[in-house]
């Protein structure tokens, strides 16, 4: 027998005797899944909007186009903006130009939405209305209330022409697919690490690494046979 199938048999038979070996086997990769799951709940948790995790996000809100009549597409703007941010869990809070601006310089402020003066009239004489927004890039939330208030806010759009774009997918893949792909490869990953540590650490504590490096059998050799075992390991795991 060659001499990394004997050190891959000698590692295999340690891991079937050692009942630590065995917890960790089981302990350990179940622990990082868990720790896995919270984590990402934490994180769309709280970048989310509407997530369970999402605190209230503060923006500010500046009209400068004239209540009366001629300010018609600058109210229904204003409505479609509250109407997007009590949606997202985004409180509005109305203020001057001058106190926006201010807010901006200063960095007291993730979202700042400007409707100016000409915005209705700009909307009915040329066409078009622009609505000035200063996001927070480092902000996700920020910048993902921006886009929602950029959809909504396209219903004011008059066009002509329409055209629309059909996606369709050359081939299917699921969802559970890709899922399983990932468990898997994170299986392969974390299912053999207790055992490659406490194989090393075995060796060292029984003091028979020394011995182990001293025979005519190549490190090459040794490295094998253990990292085989380690495979017999996450093969385990996986099963």
């Amino acid at each position: 027998m060659r001499p990394w199938a004997i050190i891959a048999k000698k590692e295999i038979k340690e891991q079937l005797r050692s009942r630590r070996t065995l917890l960790t086997l089981i302990i350990v990769p179940f622990l990082v899944w868990v720790g896995v799951g919270l984590m990402h709940a934490f994180l769309f948790g709280s970048m989310t909007p509407q997530g369970p995790l999402a605190a209230p996000m503060d923006m500010h809100l500046t009209v400068l186009d004239p209540e009366d009549g001629n300010g018609t597409f600058g109210l229904l703007a204003r409505e479609i903006i509250l109407s997007v941010a009590m949606n997202m869990s985004v409180n509005v809070h109305e203020v001057s130009y001058e106190e926006g601006m201010r807010l901006v310089e200063r960095s007291e402020t993730v979202l700042y939405v400007l409707i100016p003066e000409d915005f209705t009239e700009n909307l009915t004489l040329y066409g078009f209305g622009i609505v000035e927004m200063w996001i927070d890039p480092t902000s996700p939330r920020a910048s993902t209330v921006a886009s929602a208030i950029e959809a909504g806010l396209s219903i004011l759009e008059q066009r002509r022409y329409e055209v629309r774009a059909d996606m369709r997918a050359i081939r299917a893949v699921p969802f559970t697919l890709l899922m399983l792909s990932f468990m898997l490869i994170f299986s392969a990953m974390w299912g053999p690490m207790p055992v490659i540590t406490t194989s090393f650490a075995g060796e060292r504590e029984r003091k028979t690494l020394e011995v182990l490096l001293a025979t005519p059998v190549k490190r090459t050799s040794i490295l094998l046979g253990k990292l085989l075992a380690a495979g017999f390991a996450a093969a385990i795991y996986m099963g």
